[in-house]
């Protein structure tokens, strides 16, 4: 078996298919996506929730909830308004973000490995040619 069939299966085994099927637009949105605002965009989202939620109450967030433009960032603000522990909540998102941070590192050594193959291909077929 191959390193590579053997990293599959792994990640077959370790997560649902689901997970592992939407890793594609994951990693599109990390590899591609150069908005130099998102850092300050979700930090000013952050300040105007707790704003809001210091205020009104965690309830009153739903509708900003559905309104914000980061999935991860909406799905925890979600959770929150649904009333669902703070640890579990916690978990939750730091599991997504370990998920994450994996698969990036797994697309980072492949398309390296990948890289170093063409080389050596090129390399090979320039010397027998």
């Amino acid at each position: 078996m191959s390193l590579s069939a053997a990293r599959s299966s792994a990640l077959l085994v370790n997560y649902p298919l689901k997970q592992v099927l939407g890793l594609g637009k994951v990693l599109r949105k990390v590899l591609f996506t150069q908005d130099a605002d998102d850092t300050n965009y979700i930090i000013n989202q952050f300040v105007e929730l707790s704003k809001k939620a210091r205020t009104d109450g965690f309830l009153a967030l739903e509708n900003d909830a559905k309104n914000l433009r980061i999935d991860f960032q909406r799905r925890g603000v979600q959770m929150v308004v649904d009333g669902m522990d703070k640890d579990f909540i916690t978990n939750l998102l730091e599991t997504e973000i370990e998920f994450i941070a994996n698969a990036i590192r797994s697309a980072r050594r492949y398309s390296t490995r990948s890289g170093r193959i063409r080389r050596l291909s090129a390399s090979s077929a320039r010397c027998s040619g």
